[in-house]
């Protein structure tokens, strides 16, 4: 073979033979191995992938928070509540700051003490300006509630219906009880 044939085979044979080689190794390497219990007599089989697919646009997920439910809040978004009596309701003052101007999308929610949503309510397109914070106000009715403890829960999400990405959380913006 003279010497620019072995310079195609080196620049074309070779790294597609790379290529195939490569590419069948990651095929065997998704492969997931059995794995072995405590109890020798048993063999657990991992669950297998059937199909993957590329998504077109990249997944936000927040950061948990201790409690491994609520996300941390970012530190570019401020929020808090007060609550105030009224015969038969319960009038919820939302306090929401940013440091930058933008809309956002505003959803506050109350929880008995068994963690169920009881309440709630969204504002959407709420502008803030730098540093200045909107109050922002909800009324509950509660004659059909139960005696007990509330607590009042506070998110500020990218603007639009679908709560696609989350900038702040509050998980603990206000305590109140009904006697």
């Amino acid at each position: 073979m003279g010497s620019r044939a072995m310079r195609w085979v080196a620049a074309v044979c070779v790294p597609a033979a790379m290529v195939v080689a490569m590419a069948a190794a990651a095929a065997r390497a998704e492969e997931p191995a059995p794995v072995r219990s405590n109890d020798p007599g048993i063999t657990l089989e991992p669950p297998r992938v059937v199909q993957r697919a590329v998504l077109p646009y990249q997944l936000v997920l927040p950061q948990l928070g201790r409690d491994g439910l609520a996300p941390v809040a970012q530190e570019r978004y401020a929020t808090g509540a007060s609550v105030t009596r009224i015969p038969g309701s319960v009038g919820i003052e939302v306090a929401v700051s940013g440091q930058d101007a933008g809309a956002v999308l505003v959803q506050v929610e109350v929880y008995d003490a068994a963690n169920v949503r009881v309440f709630e309510q969204k504002w959407d397109g709420v502008a803030l300006g730098p540093g200045q914070p909107r109050t922002l106000r909800a009324a509950w009715d509660t004659r059909a509630a139960s005696a007990g403890a509330y607590v009042v829960r506070v998110g500020i999400f990218a603007p639009g219906a679908g709560w696609g990405v989350l900038y702040h959380w509050n998980n603990d913006a206000a305590r109140f009880a009904i006697e």
